[in-house]
């Protein structure tokens, strides 16, 4: 489930929901976007 949302200065910003269980948020630092994060996301949802 993708959850977009605009932060209060005016930047987008995208969550995305995947696996089950325990929730852990996962942030990257400036320069790459939600995509750059995919690869940790899937391999600690157990995908």
């Amino acid at each position: 489930m993708r959850a977009p949302h605009m932060g209060n200065d005016g930047w987008p910003l995208m969550g995305e929901a995947i696996g089950n269980g325990e929730l852990i948020v996962v942030l990257h630092g400036g320069g790459p976007d939600h995509h750059s994060m995919k690869p940790l996301a899937d391999l600690l949802s157990g995908r």
